[in-house]
């Protein structure tokens, strides 16, 4: 195919020798020797980007990009796919605004001579919502998604491969923007999707189910995450052996346990994964890395922090030599050992690498820059620099308002730290009004959340959440002792009740809604039960002071 082209090529320049009077037909020929050009560097570019190599293949298409731009002006469709594939190579160099820019320039001459609904203006706008997605702009990112979406039901409906994709890359911005159940229903369209186009037994559905188990895990329901997870560690066994994602699914499972606390279980799925990770690929490789550092953190929380340092520092120095310098994770794990140790100093020098390369990575209106600066700070308050503690956790605080809003759940655990910092310095003003926030944001946070999760989960969501919500404002109540800080803890109490009267509302609800009458029998009879108690404790129901209050609440 080469021979051919270049034979053409050769062909149609001796021809505006031969006939140089002809000025048009020399236009002509040397427009198409142009095209013929541009052609065989997209398609060199097309087979470098596959082989991944990027830079490579962003050099050819660049040629390409000015040929186009000689030919046809700026504004061609053409250009706009050339455009388009140099978007892509800069995102898999992790170069999102780069990527941004090519993309962006894209879309802007397909809405004028395709309009937006398009399916190629669909791509460009789904790529335009990835990269603002990894730079951390979770809700544009979302409305790119979003307008992807709509596009590309209306021009292949919804059982397409397409359209499955943008409800996964859908759900991923709500996960980040800390909306878990909304993020966990949009994976489950999409693995419903999956199973439509290619059934069950392919890596589109495991990866799917695994994505549905990270969404069970955040939300506290880990009998599900483990469920998903070892469902799609089958699948994946069965297609490809034990391969990467297998290790990855390993992984997972292990830090399901680590959730539910049992770290000695936890350990042995992450060493049976990093016996797989060298099997198959050797120790130089992130596989590897990564299951060193989950084994690290299964030690330390077992109160073995000298032997999690060891597995950090190996993980440390294989990242150095892959790539010249430490992952901000691995960074983050060494932290946090120095500081189980109680060496702070060098607990400061880890995190601060950590900051410094998630700064050159990613800038620092980045979530994952706000959450670094929260370890800097924990640092402080381990020292008893509280003043500089909070001067992190505020400038962390600031990014993630400014990048995923005060619904997101950092927002309001950064309110609580920074209340009990200025309880720390005395400053009883500043201490209440943080707390006060921090229930306001919280209750909003769990009250969302609670409303999407079926009876079983709210009671697992609530008993891991409870812990940290109920006792870090009953604690600074007892400590501050203010009218205000009492009257936020009474809201505390009272909002606690609520959402348990209001699950007992919806279940008698949905009982009577049946239509089973034994079902119906049976709740009638355990209400008159629970009258007669009260009646004897001389306590009815309707004689509650909290009743009154409550409906505020629900």
């Amino acid at each position: 195919m080469m021979k051919s082209s270049i034979h053409i090529i050769i062909s149609y320049s001796l021809a505006i020798l031969l006939f140089p009077s002809d000025l048009l037909a020399q236009d002509k020929v040397r427009r198409n020797v142009s095209d013929y050009k541009a052609t065989i560097l997209y398609e060199q570019g097309t087979e470098k980007y596959q082989a991944s190599e990027f830079r490579d293949a962003i050099a050819l298409f660049e040629q390409v990009v000015e040929i186009q731009s000689r030919q046809n002006g700026n504004d061609s469709v053409p250009l706009s796919k050339t455009l388009n594939s140099l978007g892509l190579c800069y995102l898999n160099l992790h170069d999102y605004n780069t990527a941004l820019s090519f993309f962006q320039r894209a879309i802007i001459i397909l809405e004028k001579i395709l309009g937006k609904d398009d399916p190629d203006y669909a791509v460009c706008s789904s790529n335009i919502g990835l990269c603002f997605f990894y730079l951390g702009d979770y809700s544009k990112a979302l409305d790119y998604l979003l307008q992807a979406l709509i596009i590309r039901e209306g021009v292949f409906g919804k059982d397409h491969p397409d359209y499955a994709a943008n409800l996964s890359d859908i759900g991923d911005c709500y996960r980040e923007l800390g909306y878990y159940a909304e993020a966990l229903e949009y994976h489950k369209q999409a693995l419903r999707k999956y199973e439509i186009l290619y059934g069950s037994d392919n890596h589109y559905f495991y990866a799917r189910l695994g994505n549905i188990g990270h969404y069970y895990r955040n939300l506290g329901d880990y009998s599900m995450a483990l469920d998903c997870y070892n469902r799609a560690l089958q699948i994946c066994e069965g297609i490809y052996g034990q391969n990467s994602d297998y290790i990855n699914l390993l992984n997972d499972i292990g830090s399901c346990y680590i959730r539910l606390g049992d770290y000695s279980r936890a350990l042995e799925y992450h060493q049976q994964a990093i016996n797989v990770a060298e099997k198959v690929s050797g120790k130089n490789n992130v596989d590897y890395v990564r299951c060193l550092n989950f084994i690290g953190i299964c030690y330390r929380l077992l109160g073995d922090s000298s032997r999690a340092l060891d597995y950090q520092l190996q993980a440390l120095e294989i990242e150095k030599r892959i790539k010249g310098e430490g992952d901000t994770f691995t960074l983050n794990c060494i932290e946090m050992c120095y500081q189980d140790m109680g060496n702070t100093i060098m607990a400061l020098e880890f995190i601060q690498q950590a900051l410094a390369i998630e700064e050159k990575q990613m800038g620092k209106e980045h979530p994952y820059y706000a959450e670094l600066l929260c370890n800097v700070a924990s640092c402080y308050v381990q020292c008893g620099d509280f003043t500089e503690a909070i001067e992190n956790y505020q400038e962390s605080l600031s990014i993630i308002e400014r990048t995923v809003g005060k619904k997101h759940p950092s927002y309001s655990t950064i309110l609580r730290n920074l209340g009990i910092c200025y309880y720390y310095l005395h400053d009883v003003e500043k201490a209440t009004r943080c707390l006060q926030s921090y229930y306001e944001t919280e209750t909003e946070y769990i009250a969302r959340t609670f409303s999407t999760l079926t009876e079983a989960q709210r009671s697992i969501f609530w008993e891991q959440d409870n812990r940290f919500f109920l006792d870090a404002i009953y604690e600074m109540c007892v400590q501050l002792s203010t009218s205000n800080m009492n009257r936020t803890a009474y809201n505390v109490a009272l909002f606690s009740k609520g959402l348990l009267l209001n699950t007992e509302i919806e279940i008698r609800t949905t009982i009577l809604e049946s239509g089973d009458d034994e079902l119906i029998q049976m709740l009638n009879e355990l209400q008159e039960s629970h009258s007669r108690l009260d009646r004897i404790n001389n306590n009815a129901l309707g004689k509650k002071s909290e009743i009154d209050s409550l409906n505020n609440v629900i």
